[in-house]
């Protein structure tokens, strides 16, 4: 009883002690130059690593096991692109990360989420959002010596991470607003109305303030959902999504005659094929041009981490890098993490928003590494799976309630 209780308390201490270095301390230790974020990063997931074996161990099973299992069909598909690609022994085992990193975030959260109370994780996520405006004002008004000190070159289009990351203004906009979709639609949120309006307007500027043009529009389309939602219902807000994808298939095969997309999609391919920086959109028209890669070009054929130097240069999305990477089976098989775990949550947690959080990881891959990201991937699966732990913890009591009854003895003989 006493080394469960130990176990357990270790355990809870190393899930705090991740999420300080992740929400709140890693910026500042980059910052001043004690860690780069590849050590940092690298460090934290070793930790998890053990966390996770110590726990297995001591538990003498494998819990999971369609996440190991989901491991092993993406590390293998990254084995053969590397193969194929004839890359280099130390590109195909920097590419695990790729595979590593979420699934060690998600085994983590799911054997940690269970021995916590999920009230007590909001509000340490609140006490994070409260941060992160006055540090970033205190950053921009500080940027000159910010540039100075930093680890790596920062921009003062970079400043605007708060306690976060350096430069993890994405992971930072992608936090806050699973904070504005918790509050508005988990039937969880138990706040006043005058206490969710203090904390909108208080993520509101904080989310503005920030360098992250994707937060700002999704915030305005998680807004203007919720107010959808209100004004005609659920129901509703699914009819009108239904009428508007009847119009898009009525209207599409009327502008495929005007525009002539296919003759469209002939000189935007040309055009972008002759210059060595593309846009946003660039590495899509050359997908839909050219025949479909299984397997890729092989791991960091995208972006080279070590060289430095862009193979396709479209952005730093995590669709592209992985469908350029890894091919449409890679593609398939690593993003498919993001979808299938939201589908997970949902049959245990009937009513929370898991596709929301879900929509929004897939938006943010367009224009950030996500599996690399340990903020996004620890906010992600934390929204996703945040009341299990109430969830395990009612289970638990009722379990010894019931023990408790019947296993008391019967005072009838007496």
């Amino acid at each position: 009883m006493r080394a469960s209780k130990a176990h357990s308390t270790i355990h809870t201490l190393l899930f705090w002690g991740v999420l300080v270095m992740v929400f709140l301390l890693g910026g500042s230790l980059q910052i001043f130059g004690l860690i780069t974020n590849t050590v940092l990063t690298v460090s934290i997931i070793l930790l998890i690593m053990v966390t996770i074996i110590i726990s297995s161990i001591y538990n003498g099973k494998l819990r999971y096991a369609k996440w190991y299992l989901w491991a092993t069909a993406s590390a293998a598909i990254l084995i053969v692109s590397a193969s194929y690609a004839q890359k280099d022994l130390l590109y195909s085992v920097a590419s695990v990360l790729n595979v590593l990193t979420p699934w060690a975030i998600l085994i983590f959260v799911l054997i940690t989420i269970r021995k916590l109370d999920s009230r007590q994780i909001f509000r340490y996520f609140l006490f994070i959002s409260a941060l992160q405006l006055p540090v970033i004002f205190l950053q921009r008004i500080s940027y000159e010596h910010i540039s100075q000190i930093a680890t790596q070159r920062v921009e003062y289009i970079d400043i605007g991470f708060g306690t976060f990351f350096l430069k993890a203004d994405h992971s930072l906009g992608f936090f806050l607003l699973c904070m504005v979709v918790y509050v508005l639609f988990s039937p969880s949120s138990k706040m006043s109305g005058i206490e969710r309006c203090s904390w909108l307007v208080l993520w509101t500027l904080t989310i503005f303030s920030i360098n992250s043009k994707i937060s700002h529009l999704l915030f305005l389309v998680v807004i203007s959902f919720f107010l959808f939602s209100k004004l005609i219902g659920i129901s509703g807000v699914k009819y009108l999504m239904l009428f508007l994808a009847v119009v898009i298939i009525t209207i599409l095969p009327l502008q495929f005659q005007i525009m002539d997309p296919l003759h469209q999609l002939d000189l935007q391919y040309s055009s972008l094929k002759d210059h060595d920086t593309i846009p946003r959109w660039g590495p899509l028209i050359i997908f839909l041009y050219e025949p479909v890669s299984w397997i890729g070009n092989g791991p960091f054929s995208y972006y080279d981490p070590i060289s430095k130097q862009w193979g396709l240069m479209g952005g730093h999305s995590q669709w592209y890098s992985l469908y350029y990477d890894y091919g449409l089976l890679g593609f398939l098989v690593l993003g498919s993490l993001v979808v299938f775990t939201a589908i997970s949550a949902h049959h245990r947690s009937k009513g929370e928003p898991v596709f929301i959080y879900c929509a929004l990881v897939i938006a943010y891959g367009l224009v950030t590494q996500f599996l690399n990201d340990l903020a996004i991937l620890l906010a992600y699966f934390l929204f996703l799976f945040i009341n299990w732990g109430q969830k395990a913890k009612m289970r638990e009591t009722n379990n010894q309630l019931f023990r408790i009854r019947y296993s008391a003895p019967s005072l009838t003989g007496y």
